[in-house]
């Protein structure tokens, strides 16, 4: 899906009660979702033996994705996907809105979903310089 960032890749889940009693284990591992995100955009970056292992960590996840479709994927100059905007600003809730319509359309959805009720900005991070 062409998006001026790039298009939606995960979304963290956490209930009202752990947001309200984990606060600092979901800024942890908000932190190691980042940092993940500059590895892989380094690898994007470097090529060579950096996307050699992160090729390889994406297939022990998705197995299903061979390494020449991992790596296509992550070329530079398609840029489809790309891990540099992790944070949910009303760009990232454009995106979500735009699969929340493609999800209802393809019957994944029964109904809308109010995405500002339920996208949590204070976990949102500038820990990791991604670029």
């Amino acid at each position: 899906m062409p998006w001026p960032n790039g298009h939606v890749e995960c979304i963290a889940l956490a209930t009202d009660r752990a947001i309200a009693s984990k606060e600092k284990a979901i800024r942890e591992v908000v932190h190691y979702i980042h940092r993940a995100g500059g590895d892989i955009e380094l690898a994007r970056k470097n090529g060579g033996q950096q996307l050699d292992v992160i090729t390889e960590m994406i297939r022990k996840h998705i197995p299903e994705h061979n390494r020449e479709a991992i790596i296509q994927s992550l070329r530079l100059d398609l840029d489809v996907i790309n891990y540099r905007n992790l944070d949910v600003d009303e760009n990232a809730k454009g995106s979500m809105r735009q699969i929340m319509e493609l999800a209802i359309e393809g019957g994944m959805l029964k109904q809308r979903i109010d995405i500002d009720a339920f996208a949590e900005q204070r976990f949102n991070s500038q820990l990791i310089d991604q670029h």
